[in-house]
């Protein structure tokens, strides 16, 4: 029952707002948008040191929802990831990866996010 609870209320914060991963060869925001359960958004992946990007605030749109707790979200319609939101940080578990794979562009299964005042 506590488990049914915590999964109910894990997304009891709005996500609105900007999401970052950052090392020394790669950077992921997500920039998200929530009403009444439904997410949209942006998102910037850079890797590979800079030689792979994807990053156009008009292309790289990201939609989805809140279900069951979790987040179901699309990369520009294909491509899926679930989104789990912990404290402040929210981690992305990659479901179907093909349009990152498409271009040639290694995204990690998981990716956790921590909140951050701006993305670029």
């Amino acid at each position: 029952m506590a488990l049914l609870l915590f999964c109910t209320n894990s997304f009891s914060q709005d996500l609105t707002g900007c999401w970052k991963n950052e090392g020394n060869s790669f950077m992921y925001d997500l920039i998200l948008h929530e009403d009444n359960g439904k997410l949209s958004g942006t998102y910037c992946f850079i890797n590979a040191n800079g030689n792979r990007i994807d990053c156009d605030k008009n292309n790289s749109i990201v939609d989805g929802s809140i279900d069951n707790g979790f987040g179901i979200i699309s990369f520009g319609g294909s491509g899926e990831g679930k989104l789990i939101y912990n404290y402040n940080y929210l981690t992305l578990k990659m479901i179907d990866s093909t349009p990152f794979d498409d271009f040639n562009m290694h995204i990690p299964e998981e990716v956790k996010f921590s909140r951050a005042n701006e993305c670029k």
